[in-house]
């Protein structure tokens, strides 16, 4: 239920970077990689958690906003840890 009052976005299109080239930082503290079509969501500081998923989700949503774009709509959100870094994967990306 929580993730139906994050869907909303902000209007536009606008282009991404090439996959897998990383983005720029435009929520702080988060870095941003287009994956095949989907948004990566990560934390240099400290690597997220799965307990993270709506700071996640919200600094996604201002990435694609800062693009002139909107996070997909249908885009729920996967946890994945690989290694000791976490990160959130939103399918589909900004649209």
């Amino acid at each position: 239920m929580l993730a139906l009052g994050l869907m909303a976005g902000c209007g536009g299109q606008g282009a991404l970077p090439v996959a897998g080239v990383p983005l720029a930082n435009t929520a702080a503290g988060f870095a941003f990689t287009n994956i095949g079509g989907d948004l990566l969501v990560s934390r240099p500081a400290a690597p997220l958690s799965y307990s993270d998923g709506l700071p996640a989700k919200r600094a996604a949503l201002a990435y694609c906003a800062g693009q002139g774009a909107r996070l997909n709509p249908a885009a729920f959100g996967q946890f994945s840890q690989g290694g000791t870094a976490g990160n959130w994967r939103f399918a589909g990306g900004c649209v």
